[in-house]
């Protein structure tokens, strides 16, 4: 366990894990001031011009946890994408949401139900 978490770049006082990504999509953890997500955006701008690849900032959203609302406004304006709210849907599943309340399954359920209508 404790090769995981240093691995992860994880200590007893703070998670330092910086990004995560799967096919195509990218999450990224950066700090909230705005100088670090102009380097962020500088990164992906760059990344573009090397690879070849635009990254489509206009399908990014900025969620934020204890975040001030006006504060993620101003950010997500930085960054040219949208400021959204929890829970969102992510490869077809919640996240973000309580498990346990009567509704949180209901997407999950009614895309598996359209699934099966059609076999």
């Amino acid at each position: 366990m404790n090769q995981l978490k240093h691995q992860l770049g994880m200590n007893q006082n703070r998670t330092r894990v910086s990004h995560l990504q799967f096919a195509d999509d990218a999450i990224f953890f950066p700090n909230t001031c705005e100088e670090d997500l102009q380097t962020l955006k500088s990164l992906l701008l760059v990344f573009g011009h090397i690879s070849g690849l635009k990254v489509n900032l206009d399908k990014c959203n900025l969620f934020y946890i204890n975040l001030d609302q006006n504060h993620l406004s101003k950010l997500a304006k930085l960054l040219d994408c949208k400021a959204s709210d929890w829970p969102i849907l992510y490869l077809g599943l919640p996240l973000g949401g309580n498990p346990k309340a009567c509704g949180f399954w209901d997407p999950v359920i009614e895309r598996i139900l359209q699934r099966l209508d059609g076999w």
